[in-house]
């Protein structure tokens, strides 16, 4: 049986490090802050709209497609995730479609 181990810090880090460029270049406040942060609602002008540019940027940075608009936001659409949340949602979606037994991060 193959099996992936992820980085989950790695994973937090290409999270935040994304929603600080996209906040850097609309002109905001580029510190983001720890994993109980949750971007869209705790940070100044992240919107919806910002996560989708991050979930793009994101899934390009750790190469893969997302089937999801938006990371940032709950399977039912009706609550804003943690960068904890969506690191720990991002890596499992990396397990399920991975399949190696390879380190991610």
């Amino acid at each position: 049986m193959k099996t992936t181990t992820i980085d989950l810090e790695h994973v937090a880090s290409v999270i935040t490090k994304a929603i600080s460029e996209i906040q850097a270049l609309s002109g905001r406040d580029p510190s983001v802050g720890g994993p109980n942060v949750t971007p869209i609602g705790d940070l100044d002008g992240f919107d919806s709209y910002c996560s989708i540019e991050a979930t793009v940027l994101i899934g390009v940075r750790l190469e893969i497609t997302f089937e999801l608009e938006s990371i940032f936001i709950s399977d039912d659409g009706q609550k804003a995730l943690t960068i904890g949340e969506i690191a720990e949602r991002v890596r499992d979606i990396m397990i399920t479609n991975g399949g190696s037994d390879e380190q991610i991060g």
